[in-house]
């Protein structure tokens, strides 16, 4: 009788039937870098978005602030925010500084920093010591600190009697009325 058949399993074909180590490690380093720079351009991102909340939060306020010189021919002034007093800082959890003029956003709530961690927050500075009438300057502190302006003179007589100046990477606006 004749002996069974053997099958034999050529090694050529064992050698293609997975990865080596070499192209693995590649493989890897490639998915890292990627992931990486996609992280990198989404955080960002995000930075970029809360910043513009931010600067939009200012520019709603200080929208707000002029149509209440309209009415009444001053400037809001808190009770916590004394004025010539160096401004007052308005915590991101606590935005009714503002509560008097709420009525004049387009959304009838106060803003709040988007993050509400107390790193980031507004500062309303109002002058009336220096300047012969009430001025003031609204800043945000931005977390891209390349963009912003950091150092605004208050208009009054004489123009430019005061500056307020805001740390790096503020965003500030002032008051319109001369």
């Amino acid at each position: 009788m004749p002996a069974p058949h053997k099958f034999k399993i050529s090694n050529a074909w064992r050698s293609q039937v997975g990865f080596t180590l070499v192209e693995l490690l590649i493989t890897i380093s490639i998915i890292a870098i990627l992931s990486t720079v996609a992280i990198t351009v989404y955080t960002n991102a995000q930075k970029n978005a809360r910043d513009g909340k931010r600067i939009e939060d200012i520019k709603q306020i200080q929208l707000a602030l002029e149509q209440y010189y309209a009415l009444n021919k001053a400037y809001l002034q808190p009770s916590s925010c004394p004025i010539g007093g160096g401004g007052c800082s308005i915590p991101p959890s606590d935005g009714t500084v503002f509560n008097d003029i709420k009525s004049f956003y387009q959304s009838n709530s106060n803003p709040r920093d988007p993050l509400s961690t107390g790193s980031y927050n507004y500062v309303y500075y109002i002058n009336n010591t220096t300047c012969n009438t009430p001025k003031y300057v609204l800043c945000a502190t931005l977390e891209n600190s390349s963009s912003g302006n950091t150092a605004l003179p208050l208009p009054g007589s004489p123009y430019n009697c005061a500056t307020f100046t805001a740390g790096t990477g503020a965003y500030c606006v002032k008051s319109q009325s001369e």
